[in-house]
């Protein structure tokens, strides 16, 4: 009668939180929060007054907890002393209840903050929920979405797609679970968007609803994507350094041959008398730049060093060739060139090569005619805007052609080696291109639409100063004295030099390594020769090469002329001589001109 707990079992003591040994004989009131403990005294006193079942709801105030909501029963026991109390903790069901009955607008506040689209509706197609984040991922009210079939005939458009949602609800009727489905859907701006939908089939009043969560993953894909392209651009710059080793050795071998044909049919025109024989001769000696610029292309691939880059300006030379190119075909060129473009460092073989590619491939695309766009313009690149190029100012030249264009599912490859559609190209074309573009610490990508033609993007770096324009190149003659040395492992290319230089003036010694050659300079001052100058072949297998050569002819003499040869023009000992001991350098094949020009240059009488 008094309240006092006289037995109690271990769930009774973990509601109360306390020791159940140190409840026995406490009174049970103190347990009962002051607001519901008159509710509690009523329903005790009725326990025993009418000795009958009696329930009520209080808050137990527990210690660490604002409180317990719990249902509580009462019964008397035969003794009709001893009430028995049932205690069940209901807290959850009124902090439930509390929310659905008393607190909606709270519920719609936490269902439009979270970060996926939620809709409910029933099976009519009426939603009782379509939340803010949803409005904003379609594009549509929850008033404009209330329209019959609006998830067929607005957000997915394709038949495929209608039937494959009509079949996933089916299957959630009949067998429940959660269904999960990457897709694309329509917003009413007309942009497909990717999304992740969670949908499952739930009951409510005994009426079942399908609830929806739209995940947008838009984002997610576009950066997959660019992240899959930076992959296959790494994936192609592996493949083309595999392709250069073999390449950079062709290339430099056969550079060596056209040096000594080439040499000797220079040679043969300075000595024939005969017109006739002299015309045959001129007409081979005229095939040297179309052949020079087939293993040029070769030696693009080879990735042991740089092009020969000068600083320049790249109009109006890629307007020239362009225009060359277009000679003769039913194709109008559109120029869009911004005024004051700055200059920048480039090799102009291979920056013409490039362009005559691109435009080469623009004309097969368009047979019958057609327009082609360029457009030039100075503009700054964000970091990671175009991969893999640094934050920086960059001259962007984009050549658009109205032919038929590429498929998206080759566009990816057309910069592969070998890849062609053309029954009339190597494919080697756009390799070339993207491998000189990349020396040039540029970018080369291309875009198109099936239909609506294809645009090539070019991007360079741009150089902050100005420059003046360099004059055209004519042809040199030199005449001189004294000797020089002369180092090739290749017979052929000593004896066609040898005659040239004899026939400028000088002595000339030959020597196949750069021992013989070090051996005869320590030897010099018994030999009574005046050393002009020495020219070393930068590779020699099996002996002493030119860079080598070189750092022993300073150690003699370091003022001493020293040039470098090379079939690989892309040699870093080439494209910076200076750097490793050499005075200048010159690619073979060279023509006697060459050999003037860098004579006149770096030699000087006594």
């Amino acid at each position: 009668h008094d309240c006092r707990i006289l037995e109690l079992n271990f769930t009774g003591a973990s509601i109360l939180d306390k020791n159940r040994v140190d409840l026995v004989k406490s009174l049970f009131t103190l347990f009962i929060s002051k607001d519901t403990l008159p509710e509690f005294n009523d329903f005790f006193k009725k326990v025993f007054s009418t000795q009958l079942k009696q329930i009520c709801e209080v808050k137990l105030i527990i210690k660490e907890l604002p409180f317990l909501f719990v249902h509580i029963e009462g019964v008397i026991l035969t003794d009709k002393e001893t009430c028995l109390i049932t205690v069940v903790d209901i807290t959850g069901q009124k902090q439930a209840e509390k929310i659905q009955n008393e607190n909606q607008i709270y519920l719609e506040t936490v269902i439009n903050t979270v970060l996926d689209g939620i809709i409910l509706s029933d099976q009519d197609g009426n939603f009782e929920i379509f939340n803010k984040k949803m409005e904003e991922i379609s594009g549509y009210t929850k008033e404009e979405a209330n329209q019959d079939n609006f998830i067929i005939d607005k957000l997915f458009t394709s038949k495929e797609q209608q039937i494959k949602v009509g079949s996933i609800i089916k299957k959630l009727f009949k067998e429940g679970g959660t269904n999960f489905e990457e897709t694309k859907i329509k917003s009413k701006s007309g942009d497909m968007k990717y999304v992740l939908i969670a949908t499952s089939v739930l009951t409510k009043n005994d009426k079942p609803y399908i609830l929806s969560a739209y995940n947008d993953i838009t984002k997610r894909k576009h950066a997959e994507k660019e992240k899959y392209k930076y992959e296959e651009q790494l994936s192609r710059y592996k493949n083309l350094e595999s392709l250069g080793v073999l390449a950079g050795g062709i290339s430099h071998n056969f550079n060596n041959l056209l040096m000594g044909i080439f040499g000797n049919i220079e040679l043969a025109l300075l000595k024939i008398n005969d017109p006739h024989t002299s015309r045959y001769l001129s007409e081979a000696l005229n095939m040297r730049d179309r052949v020079i610029g087939l293993t040029g292309q070769l030696l693009t691939f080879s990735r042991g060093g740089s092009p020969l880059k000068e600083k320049g300006y790249l109009y109006p030379l890629v307007e020239n060739i362009i225009k060359f190119a277009l000679s003769g075909s039913d194709i109008n060129c559109c120029f869009d060139i911004e005024e004051n473009l700055p200059p920048c460092n480039f090799d102009t073989n291979q920056i013409s090569q490039v362009i005559n590619g691109i435009i080469l491939n623009a004309r097969h695309s368009m047979p019958e005619g057609g327009v082609i766009d360029v457009l030039a313009c100075n503009t700054f690149l964000n970091k990671n805007e175009i991969a893999p190029l640094p934050e920086g100012m960059y001259i962007k030249i984009s050549i658009k052609d109205s032919g038929s264009g590429i498929s998206s599912d080759i566009i990816s490859r057309i910069f592969d080696p070998f890849f062609t559609t053309s029954t009339k190209s190597s494919g080697l074309g756009l390799t070339v291109a993207y491998s000189i573009i990349l020396n040039h610490d540029g970018m080369i990508n291309a875009e198109s639409l099936p239909g609506n033609g294809s645009t090539i993007n070019i991007y360079l770096p741009a150089l902050a100063e100005s420059i003046e324009n360099h004059k055209n190149k004519v042809d040199q003659v030199h005449t001189g004295t004294g000797t020089i040395i002369i180092m090739d492992d290749e017979s052929i290319i000593r004896m066609s030099l040898s005659e040239i230089l004899i026939s400028m003036g000088y002595h000339v010694i030959q020597m196949e390594d750069g021992k013989g050659v070090i051996s005869f300079l320590n030897g010099e001052p018994n030999e009574g020769h005046k050393i002009k100058g020495v020219i070393l072949d930068l590779v020699i297998p099996g002996g002493m090469g030119g860079k080598a050569t070189a750092l022993e002819i300073r150690k003699i003499s370091p003022d001493i002329p020293v040039f470098a040869i090379s079939g690989y023009s892309n040699d870093p000992v080439m494209v910076n001589s200076t750097d490793f001991g050499f005075t200048a350098s010159l690619s073979k094949p060279f023509s006697i001109s060459d050999l003037a020009d860098l004579l006149n240059r770096h030699l000087s009488e006594p």
